[in-house]
């Protein structure tokens, strides 16, 4: 006998929560995956907080312009251990919109 027709495809496998650093042009940024959204109140303190602002940089003896994460270039590091949430809230203290990815 044949394979059925119409049989519906098995489910992805599980995967927990995962935690994956990449570099963006000096910076970093954190990919996360995990669970439904979940609600602070106002006592809530998150784990990390980083301010992201405007300023001039020295970078190869030139200024430039650059997006700062709690005034360093490049971004601090943040290390995040498996089977744990860490909870991130990130401040936009630019006079623009900033965007970190690619």
């Amino acid at each position: 006998m044949g394979p059925k027709r119409n049989a519906s495809p098995s489910p992805p496998p599980f995967r927990p929560n995962y935690y994956e650093n990449i570099s963006v042009h000096g910076m970093r940024r954190v990919v996360i995956s995990g669970p439904a959204l979940v609600k602070h109140d106002a006592d809530f303190i998150p784990d990390i907080v980083l301010r992201a602002s405007v300023e001039t940089i020295q970078l190869n003896c030139h200024s430039r312009l650059s997006t700062l994460l709690n005034g360093s270039y490049p971004a601090p590091p943040i290390y995040l251990g498996p089977d744990q949430t860490t909870w991130i809230r990130v401040y936009n203290d630019a006079d623009v919109n900033t965007t970190m990815g690619d």
